[in-house]
């Protein structure tokens, strides 16, 4: 697990909506069964070198703040100049317990969970029609 500290490796896998059924097949091979579904409004933008992105759901408004490092010795040099810019702009930061709390809160939500063991695609997509 990671937390609201972290750094960590990201890898975006956009899935169109004609691929989504194929998709879910291929994730129940690998073992996965469960999905959640969540639409978010997402403002990004740089301020002094680091990408902000504020986040809104139905559970809770959030930011990012991010930025890339090429060594892992700059790590910790960078995450001080994150927290020292959201500090001059008034942002208080998650601590590692309060980012985990958040995500199982939007996790755990029902309405946003689906099982792909017990759902058929079409059922899918009728439940989460506005995103289909």
């Amino acid at each position: 697990t990671w937390g609201g500290s972290d750094s960590r490796e990201e890898h975006s896998l956009p899935v169109p909506n004609e691929k989504f059924a194929d998709t879910v097949l291929f994730l129940q091979r690998l073992g996965w069964t469960n999905g959640v579904v969540l639409a978010t409004k997402t403002y990004v933008f740089q301020y002094q070198g680091i990408e902000f992105a504020f986040v809104s759901n139905k559970h809770l408004n959030y930011f990012e703040a991010e930025k890339i490092v090429t060594s892992k010795k700059d790590v910790n040099k960078e995450r001080d100049a994150i927290l020292a810019v959201c500090q001059s702009l008034q942002l208080q930061p998650f601590s590692d317990e309060a980012f985990m709390d958040a995500l199982n809160i939007i996790n755990n939500k029902p309405e946003n969970q689906f099982d792909f063991t017990r759902q058929s695609f079409e059922e899918i997509k009728k439940r989460f029609k506005e995103f289909f």
